[in-house]
Formats: structure tokens, sequence, C-alpha cells
């Protein structure tokens, strides 16, 4: 039982932090009304979106899919190193994954649109609704992913090139990581949310925190979390991008930018976080 309480403290001190007065003209049945409207527009939009893209995405989604797949060479040489360097002094350190990232969540993010309303706070509010949308539908097309690709976990052995699509055990549902994905989709909601380079930091770093949790118990390859990092990442910006554009750009900038590079040291990564 106490598992399940340590969510709620985030969103205890995020509420600590961010409660203002501002109200709404319209606080009442018709906001919830709206609200709910918001929640099923946001996911039709995104069933949409791909029809949408501009070729910049295109080359974006390109580039995605070949960083996961370049760091396909480096998952048991990280595996390795990981396990190699456990200990009780980082057990503690990499035990965010226990809290976060996890389906306590999206329950933590409906509480916190709860309080929002009843403090009739507008910013609390939209808080949890956009965390609420960023979860549900990244969680729900990483659950797809999983089930489609069917990798197996590095807990099951040492060959990360294993896939058996379509079986439902949880020994084939490594990439990607739910995880990964919920926890950046929670992180970059909340992160967008205030201007404030200190509170992007923490929440992005959270986000990045639960994704090496799941690499250091052995329960995802770094690919993994890799592309359910970016999921989770692009599915909030789209959210929180929704109301600002128009119904056909709405399904556009849904990629941050992301380079892959080289050098004489070995291969990886630059993501830009706007």
């Amino acid at each position: 039982m106490q598992r399940t309480n340590r969510p709620w403290l985030f969103w205890v001190i995020l509420l600590a932090i961010t409660v203002n007065s501002q109200t709404s003209p319209a606080w009442g049945k018709t906001l919830l009304a709206g609200d709910a409207r918001h929640f099923l527009n946001v996911g039709w939009g995104l069933v949409q979106a791909p029809l949408h893209f501009a070729p910049a995405d295109g080359r974006r989604a390109c580039l995605i899919v070949g960083a996961t797949g370049l760091l396909f060479a480096v998952d048991k040489d990280v595996r390795r190193f990981t396990l190699s360097h456990r200990s009780s002094r980082y057990d503690e350190l990499f035990n965010l994954d226990q809290y976060y990232g996890n389906r306590y969540i999206l329950d933590s993010a409906i509480g916190l649109y709860g309080l929002g309303y009843l403090l009739k706070s507008n910013r609390v509010r939209l808080m949890g609704l956009h965390s609420m949308e960023a979860i549900f539908y990244a969680e729900n097309l990483t659950a797809w992913l999983k089930l489609l690709l069917g990798r197996r976990r590095p807990c099951a052995g040492d060959d990360n090139l294993v896939f058996r699509p379509f079986k439902h055990r949880a020994l084939y549902s490594s990439l990607p990581s739910g995880h990964a994905t919920v926890g950046f989709a929670a992180s970059t909601v909340l992160a967008k949310s205030l201007n404030y380079p200190l509170w992007k930091v923490f929440w992005y770093g959270a986000g990045v925190l639960v994704s090496a949790s799941r690499v250091y118990h052995n329960a995802h390859w770094v690919s993994d979390v890799f592309f359910g990092g970016l999921i989770g990442y692009s599915t909030a910006s789209w959210v929180m991008n929704f109301d600002q554009k128009g119904s056909v750009s709405r399904s556009r900038h849904l990629f941050g930018e992301i380079y892959p590079y080289f050098s004489a040291n070995g291969l990886g990564v630059r993501v830009r976080f706007p």
C-alpha cells in the first residue's frame, strides 16, 4: 500500500507551487463537458495526425526510428555496464520507477485534475487534463507497439534481437518502454506548463531518471527507453500545442529536433527540447 501512495507526493508538491486564484466564468457542468470533449478531440486529432504530416515530420520520424535502430548496436554494452555497476548506493537512486512512470501516474493525473477543479484553479486543472491526455494516448500507442513488435526483455536473455510479435507475455513487451513513455509524457506536460528553467530541468530530469531506472533494473534495453521516451515527449508536446494551432496544423511539429551524431569515440543522439 505504501507504494501506491508515493506518486501523489509529486502532485502535492506541484499544487503547493502552482495553485493560483484564476477562476473560470463557466465553472460547473459546462466546463466538465468541455474538458471531456477536449479529451476526445485530442485523441481524434492524434489519429488523424499522420495524414497531415509535413515533409519535415516524416524526416523526423525516420530519424527517430533510425536512431533507435542505431542504439541496438550498444544495447548489450550498456546492459553489461549497468549490471556490473549495481550497488546499494545506486539502488535507492534508481528506485524511481517504483513510483513514477507506472500505472499510478494516470490516477494521479486524474486526481490533479479533480483538485484543480475543486480549487477552481485553471492552471492546475489544465495540468491535470493535459497530463491525462498525454499519458492515456501515449500509453495506448506504446501498448500496441509492444504487441506488434514483441521484443524480448533483457532479463530473459542477452540476445537483444529476439522478437515474438503478438505474443501476449510480459517477457516479450520490451519495445518501447512503457515507463519511459508515461514518465516523459507526464514530465513534458508539467515542464511545458511553467516557464521556469529549474522547473523544466526537474521534470525532464525525472523522465530521464525513470528511463535509466528501467535499464538499471534489467527490464529494458537502452533503445527501448529511448524510443519510449520520445513517444511520451512527442505526444505530450502535441497535446500542449493542440489549442494553439488550426485543425490542419495541429498534427504538425509532433516531434522535437533529433540529431544522430558520430565521432571517433562512438555514436549517439542529440535531442533538443523546445
